[in-house]
């Protein structure tokens, strides 16, 4: 299932608190499904949050509190993510662990592509993708 073209959230999250983060996920009405401590790939601190849509996908938000290890500079820091998946099967790999299968989307909103696509050039997908705080 192709995703949606606009992310659900319209607030931008660069340079903002992660608690404020929170609060505006609340107010959508977006669960945490994991707590900071999911560490596959050199991540740390991340905490995911999800929000099912109509269509059996769920929008996410994962918040990197401490930066990940990354061949990309702009993963390094603590940064933010805003990604779709199309079922609860992906949804169950992606709290565990890195999933090529998840749309990624720019701070904006506007749809990038699959996190393990090769339509775009990887720097420049990463840089997009990596919400600084």
């Amino acid at each position: 299932m192709k995703a949606p073209s606009q992310f659900i959230v319209r607030e931008t999250f660069r340079h903002t608190r992660p608690e404020l983060v929170r609060a505006i996920l609340r107010r959508y009405g977006f669960e945490r499904r994991v707590k900071a401590g999911r560490t596959d790939q050199g991540r740390q601190e991340s905490e995911i949050w999800a929000l099912p849509d109509s269509h059996g996908g769920y929008w996410l938000v994962r918040i990197d509190a401490t930066g990940h290890d990354t061949w990309y500079h702009f993963g390094q820091r603590p940064h933010y993510h805003k990604e779709w998946v199309d079922s609860e099967s992906v949804l169950n790999r992606y709290l565990r662990e890195y999933t090529p299968e998840a749309w990624i989307y720019s701070d904006s909103g506007l749809l990038i592509g699959r996190a393990g696509g090769g339509e775009i050039q990887p720097d420049r997908k990463a840089k997009v993708q990596h919400i600084l705080r």
